[in-house]
Protein backbone atom coordinates (compact mmCIF):
# COMPACT_ATOMS: atom_id res chain seq x y z
CA UNK A 1 0.00 0.00 0.00
CA UNK A 2 1.00 3.61 -0.51
CA UNK A 3 0.03 6.57 1.65
CA UNK A 4 -0.52 9.82 -0.21
CA UNK A 5 0.58 13.10 1.33
CA UNK A 6 0.18 16.83 0.78
CA UNK A 7 1.12 19.96 2.69
CA UNK A 8 -0.09 23.55 2.25
CA UNK A 9 0.17 26.88 4.03
CA UNK A 10 -2.79 29.25 4.30
CA UNK A 11 -2.93 32.80 5.66
CA UNK A 12 -5.41 33.21 8.53
CA UNK A 13 -5.98 36.92 7.93
CA UNK A 14 -9.72 37.58 8.20
CA UNK A 15 -10.39 34.81 10.70
CA UNK A 16 -9.65 36.94 13.75
CA UNK A 17 -10.22 40.46 15.04
CA UNK A 18 -7.05 42.43 14.44
CA UNK A 19 -5.95 44.24 17.60
CA UNK A 20 -2.40 45.18 16.62
CA UNK A 21 -0.17 45.48 13.57
CA UNK A 22 1.47 42.50 11.87
CA UNK A 23 5.22 41.96 11.95
CA UNK A 24 4.91 38.72 9.97
CA UNK A 25 1.97 36.58 8.79
CA UNK A 26 -0.27 34.45 10.99
CA UNK A 27 -0.85 31.17 9.17
CA UNK A 28 -2.04 27.60 9.34
CA UNK A 29 -0.25 24.63 7.81
CA UNK A 30 -2.33 21.67 6.61
CA UNK A 31 -0.78 18.20 6.43
CA UNK A 32 -3.05 15.64 4.77
CA UNK A 33 -2.43 11.90 4.74
CA UNK A 34 -4.58 9.52 2.69
CA UNK A 35 -4.35 5.75 3.05
CA UNK A 36 -6.67 4.39 0.32
CA UNK A 37 -9.47 6.79 1.17
CA UNK A 38 -8.88 6.84 4.93
CA UNK A 39 -7.78 10.45 5.38
CA UNK A 40 -6.17 12.27 8.28
CA UNK A 41 -5.60 16.02 8.49
CA UNK A 42 -3.13 17.61 10.90
CA UNK A 43 -3.79 21.35 11.14
CA UNK A 44 -1.13 23.51 12.78
CA UNK A 45 -2.11 27.07 13.67
CA UNK A 46 -0.07 30.12 14.67
CA UNK A 47 -2.03 30.64 17.87
CA UNK A 48 -1.26 30.55 21.57
CA UNK A 49 -4.05 28.26 22.73
CA UNK A 50 -7.69 27.20 22.42
CA UNK A 51 -9.71 25.25 24.96
CA UNK A 52 -10.68 21.63 24.34
CA UNK A 53 -14.34 22.61 24.13
CA UNK A 54 -13.80 25.12 21.34
CA UNK A 55 -11.40 22.78 19.54
CA UNK A 56 -13.93 19.97 19.70
CA UNK A 57 -16.63 22.27 18.34
CA UNK A 58 -14.45 23.36 15.42
CA UNK A 59 -13.32 19.80 14.68
CA UNK A 60 -16.93 18.60 14.72
CA UNK A 61 -18.01 21.41 12.38
CA UNK A 62 -15.12 20.74 10.02
CA UNK A 63 -15.79 17.02 10.00
CA UNK A 64 -19.44 17.60 9.18
CA UNK A 65 -18.72 20.06 6.37
CA UNK A 66 -16.03 17.78 4.88
CA UNK A 67 -18.09 14.61 5.26
CA UNK A 68 -15.55 12.90 7.51
CA UNK A 69 -15.30 12.02 11.19
CA UNK A 70 -14.00 14.62 13.62
CA UNK A 71 -11.45 12.00 14.71
CA UNK A 72 -9.78 12.46 11.31
CA UNK A 73 -8.88 16.05 12.21
CA UNK A 74 -6.14 17.01 14.67
CA UNK A 75 -5.59 20.63 15.67
CA UNK A 76 -2.25 21.79 17.04
CA UNK A 77 -1.22 25.26 18.18
CA UNK A 78 2.41 26.37 17.97
CA UNK A 79 1.74 28.44 21.13
CA UNK A 80 3.21 31.62 19.70
CA UNK A 81 2.50 34.32 22.28
CA UNK A 82 2.01 36.91 19.54
CA UNK A 83 -0.72 35.07 17.69
CA UNK A 84 -4.42 35.93 17.93
CA UNK A 85 -6.15 34.80 21.10
CA UNK A 86 -8.92 32.22 21.04
CA UNK A 87 -11.46 34.89 21.98
CA UNK A 88 -10.52 36.94 18.92
CA UNK A 89 -11.25 34.11 16.48
CA UNK A 90 -14.29 34.12 14.22
CA UNK A 91 -15.18 30.42 14.35
CA UNK A 92 -17.25 30.47 11.17
CA UNK A 93 -14.55 32.29 9.21
CA UNK A 94 -11.88 29.95 10.57
CA UNK A 95 -13.95 26.90 9.69
CA UNK A 96 -14.48 28.19 6.13
CA UNK A 97 -10.78 28.90 5.58
CA UNK A 98 -9.72 25.53 6.98
CA UNK A 99 -12.44 23.65 5.06
CA UNK A 100 -11.31 25.15 1.75
CA UNK A 101 -7.64 24.64 2.58
CA UNK A 102 -8.16 20.97 3.44
CA UNK A 103 -10.12 20.34 0.24
CA UNK A 104 -7.50 22.05 -1.93
CA UNK A 105 -4.64 20.35 -0.12
CA UNK A 106 -6.23 16.90 -0.46
CA UNK A 107 -6.54 17.32 -4.21
CA UNK A 108 -2.76 17.50 -4.61
CA UNK A 109 -1.97 14.45 -2.45
CA UNK A 110 0.66 12.18 -3.96
CA UNK A 111 2.78 9.19 -3.08
CA UNK A 112 5.89 10.23 -1.18
CA UNK A 113 9.07 8.98 0.37
CA UNK A 114 9.94 10.04 3.89
CA UNK A 115 13.16 10.43 5.90
CA UNK A 116 13.60 11.03 9.63
CA UNK A 117 16.31 13.23 11.16
CA UNK A 118 17.13 13.69 14.85
CA UNK A 119 19.61 16.23 16.23
CA UNK A 120 20.59 16.79 19.85
CA UNK A 121 20.85 20.56 20.23
CA UNK A 122 22.55 20.03 23.61
CA UNK A 123 20.41 22.74 25.14
CA UNK A 124 21.82 25.66 23.16
CA UNK A 125 18.38 27.08 22.25
CA UNK A 126 16.43 26.37 25.42
CA UNK A 127 16.51 26.33 29.21
CA UNK A 128 14.59 24.53 31.93
CA UNK A 129 12.77 27.56 33.28
CA UNK A 130 12.18 26.16 36.80
CA UNK A 131 15.00 26.12 39.36
CA UNK A 132 15.25 25.09 43.01
CA UNK A 133 15.65 27.98 45.46
CA UNK A 134 17.30 28.12 48.91
CA UNK A 135 15.43 27.86 52.24
CA UNK A 136 12.90 25.21 51.13
CA UNK A 137 11.11 27.69 48.87
CA UNK A 138 10.61 25.17 46.12
CA UNK A 139 11.25 26.39 42.60
CA UNK A 140 11.04 29.74 40.87
CA UNK A 141 10.12 30.12 37.23
CA UNK A 142 12.09 32.48 35.01
CA UNK A 143 11.15 32.57 31.35
CA UNK A 144 13.02 35.64 30.08
CA UNK A 145 15.22 38.53 31.12
CA UNK A 146 18.31 36.48 31.87
CA UNK A 147 21.69 38.18 31.98
CA UNK A 148 24.59 36.60 30.13
CA UNK A 149 27.58 35.88 32.33
CA UNK A 150 31.17 36.24 31.15
CA UNK A 151 31.16 32.46 30.55
CA UNK A 152 28.05 32.67 28.36
CA UNK A 153 25.74 31.29 31.06
CA UNK A 154 22.15 32.45 31.64
CA UNK A 155 21.94 34.04 35.09
CA UNK A 156 18.51 34.88 36.55
CA UNK A 157 19.72 36.58 39.74
CA UNK A 158 18.22 39.98 38.86
CA UNK A 159 14.81 38.40 38.18
CA UNK A 160 14.80 36.46 41.44
CA UNK A 161 15.96 39.47 43.46
CA UNK A 162 13.30 41.65 41.84
CA UNK A 163 10.58 39.25 42.93
CA UNK A 164 11.93 39.00 46.47
CA UNK A 165 12.13 42.79 46.74
CA UNK A 166 8.54 43.01 45.53
CA UNK A 167 7.66 40.65 48.36
CA UNK A 168 9.87 41.86 51.20
CA UNK A 169 10.67 45.46 50.28
CA UNK A 170 13.42 47.32 48.45
CA UNK A 171 15.72 46.92 51.42
CA UNK A 172 15.73 43.12 51.04
CA UNK A 173 19.22 41.67 51.08
CA UNK A 174 20.27 38.11 51.86
CA UNK A 175 23.58 36.44 50.94
CA UNK A 176 21.83 33.19 49.92
CA UNK A 177 20.13 35.07 47.09
CA UNK A 178 23.16 36.87 45.71
CA UNK A 179 23.44 34.25 42.99
CA UNK A 180 24.41 33.34 40.47
CA UNK A 181 21.28 31.35 39.58
CA UNK A 182 22.08 29.59 36.32
CA UNK A 183 19.03 28.28 34.47
CA UNK A 184 20.96 26.50 31.74
CA UNK A 185 22.17 23.54 33.79
CA UNK A 186 19.00 21.53 34.46
CA UNK A 187 17.65 18.83 32.15
CA UNK A 188 15.24 19.54 29.31
CA UNK A 189 14.17 17.97 26.03
CA UNK A 190 16.71 19.38 23.58
CA UNK A 191 16.02 17.07 20.63
CA UNK A 192 15.32 18.68 17.25
CA UNK A 193 13.45 16.36 14.86
CA UNK A 194 12.38 16.55 11.25
CA UNK A 195 10.38 14.44 8.81
CA UNK A 196 11.28 15.26 5.21
CA UNK A 197 8.93 14.30 2.36
CA UNK A 198 9.73 14.10 -1.35
CA UNK A 199 7.65 12.75 -4.22
CA UNK A 200 8.56 9.73 -6.30
CA UNK A 201 10.22 11.99 -8.86
CA UNK A 202 12.69 13.06 -6.16
CA UNK A 203 11.25 16.57 -5.73
CA UNK A 204 10.96 17.99 -2.23
CA UNK A 205 7.35 18.26 -1.09
CA UNK A 206 8.05 19.64 2.39
CA UNK A 207 8.88 18.76 5.96
CA UNK A 208 7.62 18.64 9.52
CA UNK A 209 9.95 20.04 12.20
CA UNK A 210 9.54 19.45 15.93
CA UNK A 211 11.27 21.15 18.86
CA UNK A 212 10.21 21.50 22.51
CA UNK A 213 10.39 25.13 23.56
CA UNK A 214 7.98 27.96 24.36
CA UNK A 215 7.85 30.50 21.49
CA UNK A 216 7.25 33.79 23.38
CA UNK A 217 10.27 35.75 22.13
CA UNK A 218 8.50 38.03 19.64
CA UNK A 219 6.29 39.35 22.42
CA UNK A 220 9.20 40.58 24.54
CA UNK A 221 8.94 44.08 23.11
CA UNK A 222 7.47 47.42 24.08
CA UNK A 223 5.52 47.40 20.80
CA UNK A 224 3.71 44.11 20.33
CA UNK A 225 2.77 42.95 16.84
CA UNK A 226 1.38 39.74 15.40
CA UNK A 227 4.10 37.20 14.72
CA UNK A 228 4.47 33.44 14.35
CA UNK A 229 7.74 33.77 16.31
CA UNK A 230 10.61 31.38 15.61
CA UNK A 231 8.33 28.48 14.49
CA UNK A 232 7.13 30.70 11.64
CA UNK A 233 10.65 31.83 10.77
CA UNK A 234 11.84 28.21 10.70
CA UNK A 235 9.11 27.36 8.18
CA UNK A 236 9.87 30.29 5.91
CA UNK A 237 13.64 29.91 6.06
CA UNK A 238 13.32 26.25 5.07
CA UNK A 239 11.12 27.27 2.15
CA UNK A 240 13.66 29.88 1.03
CA UNK A 241 16.55 27.44 1.23
CA UNK A 242 15.00 24.20 0.00
CA UNK A 243 11.62 25.04 -1.52
CA UNK A 244 8.50 23.08 -0.56
CA UNK A 245 6.11 23.73 2.31
CA UNK A 246 7.11 23.25 5.94
CA UNK A 247 5.33 22.79 9.25
CA UNK A 248 6.45 23.14 12.86
CA UNK A 249 5.28 21.15 15.88
CA UNK A 250 5.87 22.53 19.38
CA UNK A 251 6.97 19.71 21.65
CA UNK A 252 5.94 19.50 25.33
CA UNK A 253 7.38 22.74 26.67
CA UNK A 254 5.49 23.53 29.87
CA UNK A 255 8.80 23.95 31.69
CA UNK A 256 11.07 24.91 28.77
CA UNK A 257 11.85 28.49 27.70
CA UNK A 258 14.03 29.80 24.86
CA UNK A 259 17.66 30.73 25.42
CA UNK A 260 17.34 34.46 24.77
CA UNK A 261 20.17 36.95 24.61
CA UNK A 262 19.49 40.66 24.64
CA UNK A 263 19.62 44.09 26.22
CA UNK A 264 16.70 44.10 28.64
CA UNK A 265 14.91 47.12 30.05
CA UNK A 266 14.87 47.62 33.80
CA UNK A 267 12.31 45.37 35.48
CA UNK A 268 9.43 47.49 36.77
CA UNK A 269 8.59 47.29 40.45
CA UNK A 270 5.35 45.47 41.26
CA UNK A 271 3.12 45.57 44.32
CA UNK A 272 1.78 42.12 43.52
CA UNK A 273 2.50 39.12 45.70
CA UNK A 274 1.40 36.73 42.97
CA UNK A 275 4.04 34.32 41.72
CA UNK A 276 4.50 35.65 38.22
CA UNK A 277 8.08 36.05 37.01
CA UNK A 278 8.83 39.78 36.61
CA UNK A 279 10.30 40.80 33.28
CA UNK A 280 11.12 43.90 31.30
CA UNK A 281 11.06 43.78 27.47
CA UNK A 282 14.05 44.20 25.18
CA UNK A 283 15.31 47.78 25.09
CA UNK A 284 15.00 48.06 21.31
CA UNK A 285 11.43 47.42 20.14
CA UNK A 286 12.35 45.19 17.18
CA UNK A 287 15.04 43.25 19.05
CA UNK A 288 12.59 40.52 20.06
CA UNK A 289 11.81 39.67 16.44
CA UNK A 290 15.50 39.69 15.54
CA UNK A 291 16.24 37.34 18.44
CA UNK A 292 13.48 34.96 17.31
CA UNK A 293 15.00 35.04 13.82
CA UNK A 294 18.45 34.28 15.23
CA UNK A 295 17.21 31.12 16.91
CA UNK A 296 15.28 30.12 13.79
CA UNK A 297 18.38 30.57 11.61
CA UNK A 298 20.44 28.38 13.93
CA UNK A 299 17.74 25.69 13.93
CA UNK A 300 17.53 25.75 10.13
CA UNK A 301 21.32 25.62 9.83
CA UNK A 302 21.37 22.50 12.02
CA UNK A 303 18.64 20.93 9.90
CA UNK A 304 20.51 21.85 6.73
CA UNK A 305 23.73 20.30 8.02
CA UNK A 306 21.88 17.07 8.79
CA UNK A 307 19.68 17.04 5.67
CA UNK A 308 18.91 13.40 4.81
CA UNK A 309 20.72 11.76 1.93
CA UNK A 310 18.87 9.88 -0.79
CA UNK A 311 19.36 6.47 0.81
CA UNK A 312 17.68 7.67 4.03
CA UNK A 313 14.28 7.94 2.34
CA UNK A 314 11.70 5.17 2.31
CA UNK A 315 8.27 4.91 0.78
CA UNK A 316 5.49 6.13 3.06
CA UNK A 317 3.39 3.00 2.86
CA UNK A 318 1.70 2.61 6.22
CA UNK A 319 -0.35 4.99 8.32
CA UNK A 320 -2.68 4.82 11.30
CA UNK A 321 -4.26 7.28 13.70
CA UNK A 322 -6.01 7.07 17.02
CA UNK A 323 -7.98 9.38 19.29
CA UNK A 324 -8.29 8.14 22.87
CA UNK A 325 -10.66 9.79 25.36
CA UNK A 326 -9.10 10.59 28.71
CA UNK A 327 -10.83 11.64 31.91
CA UNK A 328 -8.55 14.17 33.59
CA UNK A 329 -9.17 14.40 37.32
CA UNK A 330 -9.28 17.95 38.69
CA UNK A 331 -7.49 19.24 41.77
CA UNK A 332 -9.68 19.18 44.86
CA UNK A 333 -8.94 22.74 46.01
CA UNK A 334 -10.72 24.50 43.13
CA UNK A 335 -13.43 26.88 44.35
CA UNK A 336 -16.78 27.32 42.61
CA UNK A 337 -17.95 30.46 44.41
CA UNK A 338 -16.21 33.73 43.38
CA UNK A 339 -16.98 35.15 46.82
CA UNK A 340 -15.03 32.33 48.46
CA UNK A 341 -12.11 33.06 46.14
CA UNK A 342 -12.19 36.74 47.08
CA UNK A 343 -12.50 36.07 50.81
CA UNK A 344 -9.52 33.72 50.93
CA UNK A 345 -7.44 35.96 48.67
CA UNK A 346 -8.00 38.98 50.92
CA UNK A 347 -7.07 36.95 54.01
CA UNK A 348 -3.83 35.71 52.42
CA UNK A 349 -2.90 39.17 51.19
CA UNK A 350 -3.45 40.63 54.64
CA UNK A 351 -1.25 37.98 56.22
CA UNK A 352 1.51 38.50 53.67
CA UNK A 353 1.54 42.27 54.09
CA UNK A 354 1.24 42.34 57.87
CA UNK A 355 3.41 39.38 58.91
CA UNK A 356 6.88 40.09 57.60
CA UNK A 357 8.32 37.53 60.03
CA UNK A 358 7.12 34.64 57.86
CA UNK A 359 9.81 32.20 56.77
CA UNK A 360 10.81 32.16 53.11
CA UNK A 361 9.10 28.79 52.68
CA UNK A 362 5.84 29.91 54.32
CA UNK A 363 5.73 33.16 52.37
CA UNK A 364 6.28 31.29 49.11
CA UNK A 365 3.56 28.75 49.97
CA UNK A 366 1.04 31.52 50.67
CA UNK A 367 2.06 33.44 47.56
CA UNK A 368 1.51 30.28 45.51
CA UNK A 369 -1.95 29.87 46.97
CA UNK A 370 -2.78 33.51 46.32
CA UNK A 371 -1.66 33.13 42.70
CA UNK A 372 -3.71 29.97 42.22
CA UNK A 373 -6.83 31.75 43.50
CA UNK A 374 -6.06 34.70 41.23
CA UNK A 375 -6.13 32.38 38.21
CA UNK A 376 -9.64 31.06 38.90
CA UNK A 377 -11.07 33.83 36.74
CA UNK A 378 -8.66 32.94 33.94
CA UNK A 379 -9.63 29.26 34.12
CA UNK A 380 -13.24 30.25 33.47
CA UNK A 381 -12.60 32.93 30.84
CA UNK A 382 -10.37 30.66 28.77
CA UNK A 383 -13.01 27.93 28.78
CA UNK A 384 -11.03 25.42 30.81
CA UNK A 385 -13.54 25.17 33.64
CA UNK A 386 -17.07 25.95 34.68
CA UNK A 387 -18.96 25.33 37.90
CA UNK A 388 -20.50 22.08 36.64
CA UNK A 389 -17.12 20.66 35.64
CA UNK A 390 -15.60 21.54 39.01
CA UNK A 391 -18.46 19.81 40.82
CA UNK A 392 -18.03 16.76 38.59
CA UNK A 393 -14.35 16.64 39.53
CA UNK A 394 -13.01 15.78 36.09
CA UNK A 395 -12.87 16.97 32.51
CA UNK A 396 -12.91 14.76 29.42
CA UNK A 397 -10.15 15.46 26.94
CA UNK A 398 -8.67 13.35 24.15
CA UNK A 399 -5.21 12.19 23.17
CA UNK A 400 -4.46 11.95 19.42
CA UNK A 401 -1.66 9.92 17.89
CA UNK A 402 -0.39 9.19 14.38
CA UNK A 403 1.79 6.39 13.06
CA UNK A 404 3.74 6.88 9.83
CA UNK A 405 5.66 3.70 8.97
CA UNK A 406 7.82 3.20 12.08
CA UNK A 407 7.35 6.68 13.51
CA UNK A 408 4.88 7.52 16.29
CA UNK A 409 3.67 11.11 16.59
CA UNK A 410 2.06 11.40 20.03
CA UNK A 411 -0.11 14.40 20.80
CA UNK A 412 -0.27 15.73 24.35
CA UNK A 413 -2.79 18.10 25.95
CA UNK A 414 -2.17 21.68 27.00
CA UNK A 415 1.15 22.84 28.41
CA UNK A 416 2.57 19.47 29.31
CA UNK A 417 6.00 19.14 30.88
CA UNK A 418 8.57 17.37 28.72
CA UNK A 419 9.10 14.64 31.33
CA UNK A 420 5.53 13.39 30.78
CA UNK A 421 6.54 11.98 27.39
CA UNK A 422 9.63 10.14 28.64
CA UNK A 423 7.86 6.90 29.56
CA UNK A 424 6.22 6.56 26.16
CA UNK A 425 9.37 7.61 24.34
CA UNK A 426 11.49 5.01 26.10
CA UNK A 427 9.00 2.21 25.40
CA UNK A 428 8.64 3.20 21.75
CA UNK A 429 12.41 3.35 21.27
CA UNK A 430 12.72 -0.14 22.77
CA UNK A 431 10.43 -1.35 19.98
CA UNK A 432 12.82 0.26 17.48
CA UNK A 433 10.30 2.92 16.45
CA UNK A 434 10.94 6.66 16.46
CA UNK A 435 8.91 8.90 18.75
CA UNK A 436 7.80 12.51 18.21
CA UNK A 437 5.81 14.18 20.99
CA UNK A 438 3.92 17.45 20.60
CA UNK A 439 1.78 19.51 22.94
CA UNK A 440 -1.37 21.65 22.49
CA UNK A 441 -3.00 18.75 20.63
CA UNK A 442 -6.75 19.28 20.13
CA UNK A 443 -6.89 21.86 22.89
CA UNK A 444 -5.42 23.33 26.04
CA UNK A 445 -6.21 22.84 29.72
CA UNK A 446 -3.52 25.11 31.15
CA UNK A 447 -0.33 23.69 32.65
CA UNK A 448 0.21 20.02 33.44
CA UNK A 449 3.16 19.83 35.86
CA UNK A 450 4.38 16.34 36.71
CA UNK A 451 3.52 14.99 40.14
CA UNK A 452 7.20 15.21 41.08
CA UNK A 453 7.09 18.95 40.38
CA UNK A 454 3.85 19.78 42.18
CA UNK A 455 5.44 20.18 45.66
CA UNK A 456 7.88 22.73 44.19
CA UNK A 457 5.04 25.14 43.47
CA UNK A 458 5.37 28.37 41.49
CA UNK A 459 3.79 29.60 38.29
CA UNK A 460 3.07 26.38 36.39
CA UNK A 461 1.70 24.62 39.48
CA UNK A 462 -0.47 27.64 40.31
CA UNK A 463 -1.80 27.81 36.75
CA UNK A 464 -2.98 24.20 36.83
CA UNK A 465 -6.39 22.54 37.16
CA UNK A 466 -5.20 18.90 37.10
CA UNK A 467 -5.42 16.95 40.33
CA UNK A 468 -2.63 15.13 42.11
CA UNK A 469 -1.82 11.89 40.27
CA UNK A 470 -3.63 12.96 37.09
CA UNK A 471 -0.49 13.69 35.08
CA UNK A 472 1.12 10.41 36.13
CA UNK A 473 -1.95 8.61 34.75
CA UNK A 474 -1.73 10.73 31.61
CA UNK A 475 1.91 9.77 31.13
CA UNK A 476 1.00 6.10 31.50
CA UNK A 477 -1.83 6.52 28.99
CA UNK A 478 0.56 8.03 26.46
CA UNK A 479 2.71 4.90 26.73
CA UNK A 480 -0.33 2.63 26.36
CA UNK A 481 -1.53 4.55 23.29
CA UNK A 482 1.87 4.52 21.58
CA UNK A 483 2.48 0.83 22.20
CA UNK A 484 -1.04 0.00 21.01
CA UNK A 485 -0.34 1.69 17.69
CA UNK A 486 2.87 -0.31 17.34
CA UNK A 487 1.08 -3.57 18.12
CA UNK A 488 -1.60 -2.76 15.55
CA UNK A 489 1.07 -2.10 12.94
CA UNK A 490 2.50 -5.59 13.45
CA UNK A 491 -0.98 -7.13 13.24
CA UNK A 492 -1.69 -5.25 10.01
CA UNK A 493 1.62 -6.35 8.52
CA UNK A 494 1.01 -9.99 9.47
CA UNK A 495 -2.38 -10.00 7.77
Amino acid sequence: MTVKFAISTVNLLGTYTEKMDHYDPIEAVILSFDDTGDALHLIILDMMYMSFRRCTKIRNQLGKSLGIQAEQIILHFTHTHTGPSADDMDEQALQTVLHNAIEENSEKSEAVEMAYTEIDSQGRWSVNRRKQMPHDMGKMTVWAGFEESSEGRLDATRIIKRRLKDWFGEEFNHPDFDGPFYYDEDERDSILQQLVFKNLQGELVGSLVRFACHPPIAGHTSRRRYSADFPGYVRRLLNEQFGGEHAYLTGPCGNIAPWEFGDWKEIPRSDRVANQPPMGPFTEEDASFKEAQRIAKEIVQSLSDAWPQTDAFELLESMASDLVPFDLQLRDDLLTNPEDVETESVAILQRLTENKDLSFAEYKRLADRYTFLDYHKDFAERGYLDEETIKKGSIEINIPAIRLNRIILQGMPGESFWESAELAQQSVKEKEFEFISFSFANGSIAYLPTDDERPNGDYEVCYCIAGEGAVTKLSQQLEINSLHMIEESFETRDT
